[in-house]
């Protein structure tokens, strides 16, 4: 049992020493293997070839290898593990054994007759016991492979990376192990650059450049490769960077004087040797000389050229020199790389010079022209410059250049044609004289400039269009002109006068003119846009006159509105100023920008292209090309000329030089202010105000002198202008009215320079209004005697009924006192009433509404608005019935009516026919106008019935003196004139006006319906959801009814919804004001839910709260059924339908409009819905007299007698129609 027991402990020791062991060995071949492998890895990436480094790394892993054996083997304790070791290490695993193992090794151990050990049967017992205790344990237990594992695991990680980097490059693994291992060895690293320069320049002539191409015969050479330079004494080294081209790397350096020599260093490749170059004289240029032979058509002489030069293109090029020594080879390089050779001969030396020295090159004219390359297909050709140089080549290959030379090739172009008359396409008249100017210039000269021609009939086609011998214009001489090539470009105007009358040409004829010039090259060069003349009638000149007479005096009104603006902006600085308003920055901003509107006025004026004054140079030439017979337009034209030109040259840059020297003083004040500087600053305005007076005035005679029927819009749009101005300025005085209430006493005086303003601009506003209506006068006036000898350009433009459109302006700007009333308000403005001011401006504004609705014939469009100025015109028709009554009982009675009373009489009852007619009631209109002709007519007939009436006084005229030849003859009857008597015609008149109001009347019925259809259809889009509010409302109230005990919130609830909805039906029934038959079926619904709400505030949902709700539910759905007939019998109609039978037909009245149908409805069901309550309202009296609501009874009785009315009114509307 002792023996057993060390011997398991014996095996234990064992395998513990023998894992320590390989434990060792696994790292020290680890450690060793893993650094090594690390040192190939570094020298194969960075490719060491420095041999102290190798010395290094082998050294270096010598010593890990020392320090991990020392480690793992040499360190004290490595060989303590013995059986009282482990017999410890059990005992701590074990704690139950204490110390009874080691004890029983030692004791094993001792030998049985040592008498110092103690008892030997004692020590046995120890002994045997232990072996019993450990027998059944697991001794191998407490040792641990792990730490041998651990090694192994790291030999097995450094084995796998070297097999893995053999795997990778095994030749490197290789070269890196012998490397490491004999660093003594000769055994380099490849390189993995390997430069070479391609072609190395070894000899260079002084003065070229020099240029060296790398390559890396491994590749691609390295980003980091650069060219050293080492100059010829070795003294300095230059490093320059390479620049990539391609795969390759350039290095370049320029004009090279002096030997040197130069390598490549880059990547690993650092051991190119040095390349050493030589610099030797080249062969150069010792004179040159270019002689140019311009083209003979040029006209220009030859030239002699040492250096720059500048010829023509095709001129021969030929070229001589010498060089400075001899050469082999000599030609003419340009930039592009293209070359001249030249002929070579050896020069002849003198006495005193060796044969051979140079030689002399040359280049025959034929060889050189200067020519330029295509160009693109509509442009024109351009100049080119050229470089080149003499390229010369010695006997040894050496390359030399002369000096870079410039050679301007300028092209031959082919003339530049302008057309100067005619400006634009014409049209004019088949014996026109059409003036013909034609601009042409060339670069040389110019020979001939002619007109192409070409004639299209009408209705022909373009390709069939006839060609006309060309017109010339002007023919040079055949030969040349001689000129020097820096002389300018030759230039000249060619004119014609083509008379068109020997032609024939017929309206609707087309010629298409093409200016064309050419050199003598030749080269042609043509207008880029060809002239088209039109052959029009005289009628269509005429029209094309109006229309450039309305363009002038559009032009016209621009310039004078502008003007107007600036001189409102001048006048409102004076006020300031007088005011002692201080000059500050804002007043230079405002003198920048009147300077902008000055210059405005003045392009309106002065534009050499759209100016007023061109305009009117552009009519005189329309009226003399045409040779049109119009001395007064020709003579009006001539007069506005001649003011325009004196605005443009005189009086326009007065008013600009005065607003731009007040600005310059206005820059001065706001640093220093001064009196004479603020002096000055008041007469540059003063001085810019005179002009602009100046320059309205002229511009508003230059429009009247041109007004006629072709300018008819002209007042129109004065008038319009002239009301937007009067309302701004209306809303001005408002505001201006709100900051005085508002303000101090100081501020006050502050007020006043903005009333002067005010003032002014209302007064300019009367101004202008007072001139408008002069020259209105003026036109209406003088249109009836000028209409037999109107121009026909005047008549194109006149619109028809243009004077009675002036005249009912004129009528009505009389009977509103207009001009009266832009008086006072300029005095209440001035006088600081603004109040009345603003009353008077709108009134203004609004007559002048009215007068542009005249003057264009227009009326109002909306229809409530045309029923209201219908019913202002029916009275106006009233007032002319009642006089003409008058002047019929007058007749009657045997007086004679006053002649200018019956002339105004008809005048006024034409007037408001045509009045009527633009208000959409044209039956009106005539039959209103037709009772003015007779009025007009009743005067003719008392004359001729005086002349032939016996002289008795107060007796009365007898009728006519017979009747019409084949005519029906009345009793009574005299033979005679067939003139009717007057008092018949006033009859007739009177009819005339009776069926004039009849008809107004009913035009205003249409209109009247037309707006109140218009409502309805605005109620019907609403009154469904109003119903369905309202059921949704009683539903609610009959849901909480039937609850035992109704929450208040949800009561709110309905009565707030109750609420909103009430609202809206008052709102509904206030719009429905003008039809008191809907508007008292929606305000009973209102008076409802007003009863309902005031139940539901006090919580009470019983049925008189829910009688009222019905009852404003059944209101809504009988508005809504009658709205849904109305809308059915309206689409019947649209779609056509027929009337009734006998609608309309012998003398019947025609059928009810829808709108009359649906009141009559409504009123019917109003009537029954009031029969129904009022029966429950007498039950309920009956049953309880005391408990009966008295003041529902009253509410129904109130409601029956209104709806009485309403029938009743209805019932007077349906029978006077």
């Amino acid at each position: 049992m002792p023996e057993r027991l060390l011997q398991r402990i014996d095996q234990i020791v064992a395998r513990t020493r023998r894992l320590g062991w390989w434990e060792g060995v696994g790292w020290v071949v680890a450690l060793v293997l893993g650094v090594a492998l690390l040192l190939m890895a570094v020298d194969a990436v960075s490719r060491m070839n420095d041999t102290g480094m190798r010395w290094l790394a082998a050294g270096l892993v010598v010593a890990v290898g020392a320090l991990a054996w020392r480690r793992c083997f040499a360190r004290p304790g490595r060989e303590s593990v013995d059986r009282l070791a482990v017999a410890e290490q059990l005992q701590q695993r074990h704690p139950e054994l204490g110390s009874r193992l080691a004890s029983a090794l030692e004791f094993a151990e001792q030998s049985q007759g040592d008498t110092t050990a103690g008892s030997a049967e004692l020590r046995r017992a120890v002994v045997v016991r232990a072996a019993v205790d450990t027998e059944a344990m697991d001794l191998e237990g407490i040792v641990d492979p792990a730490p041998a594992r651990r090694a192994a695991h790291a030999v097995a990680g450094v084995v796998a990376a070297l097999v893995l980097f053999a795997v990778v490059d095994a030749s490197s693994l290789g070269l890196a192990a012998t490397r490491l291992v004999a660093p003594w060895a000769d055994a380099p690293w490849p390189r993995r650059n390997q430069l070479a320069f391609v072609d190395p320049v070894t000899r260079l002539a002084k003065g070229q450049p020099f240029e060296a191409v790398l390559e890396d015969l491994n590749g691609e050479p390295p980003a980091d490769a650069q060219i050293l330079f080492r100059s010829g004494d070795n003294a300095t080294i230059e490093r320059r960077p390479m620049r990539p081209v391609g795969d390759r790397l350039v290095a370049e350096r320029e004009s090279v004087q002096r030997p040197f020599s130069y390598r490549a260093t880059g990547g690993d490749d650092d051991t190119m040797r040095w390349i050493d170059v030589e610099v030797v004289d080249p062969p150069g240029v010792a004179s040159m000389v270019v002689n140019a032979r311009p083209p003979e058509y040029s006209g220009l002489p030859p030239a002699e050229f040492t250096g720059h030069a500048r010829v023509l293109e095709g001129t021969s090029l030929a070229v001589s020199g010498e060089t400075s020594s001899a050469v082999s080879a000599a030609a003419i390089e340009f930039e592009d790389g293209s070359t001249i050779a030249a002929e070579l001969a050896p020069l002849e030396a003198s006495s005193d010079e060796q044969v051979g020295i140079g030689s002399r090159f040359a280049v025959a004219p034929d060889q050189w022209i200067a020519t330029l390359p295509q160009a693109a297909e509509g442009a024109r050709p351009r100049s080119e410059s050229v470089g080149y140089r003499v390229r010369l080549t010695s006997p040894d290959d050496l390359v030399g250049y002369g000096p870079r030379r410039e050679l301007v090739v300028e092209p031959d172009t082919p003339p530049e044609v302008v057309w100067l008359e005619p400006i634009d396409d014409l049209y004019v008249s088949a014996r026109a004289l059409i003036e013909l100017r034609v601009s042409a210039e060339d670069n040389l000269a110019v020979h001939t400039v002619e007109v192409a021609r070409t004639r299209q009939a009408i209705g022909g086609d373009a390709e069939e269009a006839e060609e006309i011998e060309p017109l010339t214009l002007d023919e040079g001489n055949p030969q040349p002109p001689a000129r020097g090539f820096d002389d300018p470009p030759a230039r000249g105007v060619a004119s014609e006068s083509w008379d068109l009358e020997p032609m024939g040409l017929a309206p609707g004829d087309l010629l298409t003119l093409t200016a064309r010039a050419t050199d003598y090259k030749p080269g042609v060069g043509e207008a880029p846009i060809a002239r088209r003349v039109t052959i029009v009638t005289d009628e269509e000149i005429d029209s094309r006159l109006a229309e450039q007479q309305s363009e002038l005096l559009a032009e016209i009104q621009r310039g004078l509105d502008a003007e107007r603006e600036a001189r409102e902006r001048v006048g409102e600085l004076g006020i300031d100023l007088q005011q002692g308003a201080p000059v500050s920055r804002d007043t230079v901003d405002r003198l920048t920008t009147l300077g902008f509107e000055q210059r405005q006025a003045a392009a309106a004026v002065a534009d050499p292209r759209r100016g007023a004054a061109r305009l009117a140079a552009d009519m005189q030439r329309t009226i003399e090309r045409n040779r049109l017979e119009r001395p007064e337009l020709a003579g009006q034209l001539a007069g506005a000329k001649e003011q325009l030109d004196r605005l443009a040259g005189e009086t326009l840059p007065d008013a600009q030089r005065a607003i731009a020297d007040g600005r310059r003083l206005a820059e001065a004040l706001t640093g220093e202010p001064n009196a004479e500087d603020r002096a000055a600053l008041g007469e540059s305005l003063a001085g810019a105000a005179a002009a602009q007076d100046d320059t309205i005035e002229t511009l508003e005679q230059a429009a009247e002198s041109l007004a006629g029927w072709a300018d008819y819009q002209r007042f129109a749009q004065e008038l319009a202008a002239l009301e937007e101005a009067q309302r701004e300025l209306r809303d001005a005085t408002v505001r201006e009215a709100a900051e005085l209430a508002s303000s101090t006493e100081l501020d006050r005086m502050e007020r006043s320079a903005a009333r002067q303003k005010l003032a002014a601009q209302q007064n300019e506003i009367g101004r202008r209004f007072a001139k408008l209506e002069q020259a209105m006068r003026r036109l209406a006036e003088s249109s009836e005697d000028a209409s037999d000898q109107e121009s026909g350009a005047e008549a194109a433009g006149r619109p028809a009924g243009a004077k009675d459109a002036v005249s009912d302006a004129l009528a009505e700007a009389q009977e509103r006192s207009t001009a009266g009333k832009l008086r006072s308000a300029t005095r209440d403005v001035a006088n600081s009433r603004f109040g009345a001011a603003a009353e008077g401006q709108a009134q203004a504004a609004d007559d002048l509404r009215e007068m542009l609705e005249a003057l264009r014939q227009r009326g109002a469009g909306d229809a409530e608005e045309l029923a209201k100025r219908l019913r202002e015109a029916s009275e106006k028709l009233a007032g002319l019935q009642q006089e003409l009554g008058e002047m019929r009982r007058q007749t009657e009675g045997g007086q004679s009516p006053d002649g200018a009373e019956r002339e105004q009489l008809a005048k006024d009852a034409q007037r408001l026919g045509r009045q009527l007619d633009r208000l959409t009631a044209p039956a009106a209109g005539q039959s209103t106008q037709r009772g003015g002709e007779q009025i007009a007519q009743s005067q003719q007939g008392g004359q001729s019935q005086q002349g032939d009436q016996s002289q008795q006084g107060g007796q009365s005229q007898q009728g006519g003196q017979s009747g019409q030849q084949g005519g029906q003859q009345q009793g009574g009857q005299q033979e005679g004139d067939q003139q009717q008597p007057q008092d018949e015609q006033l009859a007739e008149a009177e009819e005339s006006l009776q069926e004039a109001q009849e008809q107004l009347e009913e035009r205003i019925k249409q209109l009247e319906d037309q707006v109140a259809q218009k409502l309805l259809d605005k109620l019907k889009a609403k009154i469904d959801g109003y119903v369905e509010t309202q059921r949704a409302v009683l539903d609610g109230t009959l849901k909480l009814s039937e609850e035992a005990q109704a929450q208040r919130d949800s009561i709110r609830t309905i009565g707030q919804q109750q609420f909103g909805l009430r609202e809206e039906v008052t709102a509904a029934a206030e719009e429905m004001a003008s039809r008191p038959v809907f508007e008292m079926a929606l305000s009973g619904a209102s008076l409802d839910m007003g009863q309902a709400l005031e139940r539901l505030a006090r919580a009470d949902l019983g049925r008189q709260t829910q009688q009222a709700e019905l009852s404003a539910l059944t209101r809504l759905k009988h508005v809504a059924e009658v709205l849904r007939q109305n809308q059915e019998l309206n689409e019947q109609q649209q779609e056509g339908a027929p009337p009734p039978s006998g609608a309309g037909d012998g003398g019947e009245s025609p059928p009810p409009s829808p709108i009359d149908v649906a009141e009559l409805k409504m009123l019917r069901l109003m009537q029954m819905e009031l029969n129904g309550r009022t029966g429950l309202f007498e039950a309920d009296a009956a049953g309880d007299e005391e408990s009966a609501d008295w003041r529902t009874g009253r509410q129904l009785a109130e409601e029956q007698n209104r709806l009485m009315e309403l029938v009743l009114e209805l019932a007077r509307r349906n029978n006077d129609e």
